[in-house]
């Protein structure tokens, strides 16, 4: 990607991969029944020119419910959670992940 002349494809190339992105990781907590509302990601070059996710997709970057409809994501600070009862919730999920390693070592 140039500067500033391919805009037009450096963001069409942005909503292709986070589409993507956006489906895999829906479908990878659907299969444990958990729902992916959204998430964000931060997006950077390679010293070539490629473009990468460049973030850790974590608790801080998605809104997440359980199979019981819980929000399991950092929305619950927000709502007024503590952090101590928030990170019970962030264990959950880490523990949830690992069903997701489990059943696909790509993720």
């Amino acid at each position: 990607f140039g500067y500033p002349g391919d805009l037009v494809r450096l963001f069409d190339t942005l909503r292709v991969m986070m589409g993507d992105m956006t489906i895999t990781l829906r479908n990878a907590w659907a299969r444990i029944g958990w729902t992916l509302g959204d998430w964000k990601g931060e997006f950077g070059f390679t010293r070539d020119s490629q473009l990468l996710l460049a973030d850790w997709i974590t608790n801080d970057e998605w809104c997440l419910r359980d199979s019981l409809g819980v929000e399991r994501s950092k929305q619950v600070i927000r709502d007024g959670k503590s952090i101590e009862e928030a990170s019970k919730d962030f264990r959950v999920v880490a523990f949830a992940s690992t069903l997701l390693a489990d059943n696909h070592p790509h993720l």
